[in-house]
This record gives structure tokens, C-alpha cells and sequence, in this order.
């Protein structure tokens, strides 16, 4: 499946995850709750943060700097949805859960300040202009 630009869904989800996406080696989001879209996301990382924290061994490990898992109320890139499954198949699958493939990652050189919302979300327009300019690197 090609992903086309246009449309586009943002997504919250709490850091490590969202930066560990944007910046680093995971590919799947996990979710408890299915969707027929495909097509690009607006990763965003939420204003909670999961108590987990990678240690230096495992960010050395998928060559992630600590700051890349920081920023909270953030959009910090664009991912495409590719394809859901329940198989688990990798390090990243939560078992029982729904597994959203991602591919086409693309981080922000500046990620903005965003208000996420639950589920998947419709973008103003505003905010549509906001991520093509941070696509552009402005």
C-alpha cells in the first residue's frame, strides 16, 4: 500500500513510545482497539508519561539519545500506517493487543506544541499547515 500525504490522523501516545518510534527502532504501536484507516499519522507525544524508562544500555543499544524521549505535548513526526495484525512478531508486540505496522518514519527537525486526543483525531487545518511546515524543516 502506498501512503499518500493527504489524509492524515494524528495519535497520542505517551513517551518512551512516541520518541522511541519517531527516533528509534520501534515500528509497531500497540492498541487494545482496532481501525479500518491506513494512511499517515501525526505522531504525537502525549502530556503523560509511562513510568517505564529505557536504561543507557538499551538506548545505546537502538541508538537513541535520552532527549529524544523527553519532550511531552509535542508533535514529533509522521509515521504511515501500513497494515494492523494480532500476530505477535517481534520484541515491540503486545500479547492480546492489536498491532499497528508502521512504516515511512519521518521525525520532525522541530517538533510543535500539539494537544492531543484520545483515539485517533482529525487535524484543524491549522495544524495541517503546522506539520507540513515542520516537513519542510522550518
Amino acid at each position: 500500500m502506498d501512503c499518500n500525504l493527504s489524509p492524515i490522523r494524528g495519535l497520542s501516545v505517551m513517551q518512551p513510545w512516541a520518541g522511541l518510534i519517531v527516533h528509534g527502532p520501534k515500528r509497531t504501536e500497540n492498541r487494545i482497539w482496532n481501525t479500518r484507516y491506513r494512511g499517515w499519522l501525526l505522531i504525537c507525544a502525549s502530556k503523560r508519561r509511562d513510568p517505564w524508562l529505557p536504561g543507557d544500555a538499551e538506548l545505546n543499544h537502538w541508538r537513541v539519545k535520552r532527549e529524544d524521549l523527553d519532550p511531552l505535548g509535542v508533535a514529533l513526526g509522521v509515521a504511515c500506517l501500513k497494515d494492523i495484525d494480532t500476530t505477535v512478531v517481534s520484541e515491540w508486540d503486545a500479547h492480546g493487543q492489536y498491532h499497528w505496522r508502521l512504516i515511512d518514519v519521518r521525525p520532525f527537525k522541530n517538533p510543535f506544541p500539539l494537544k492531543g486526543r484520545q483515539r485517533l483525531f482529525h487535524l484543524s487545518d491549522q495544524e495541517k499547515e503546522a506539520v507540513n511546515r515542520a516537513l519542510r524543516g522550518e
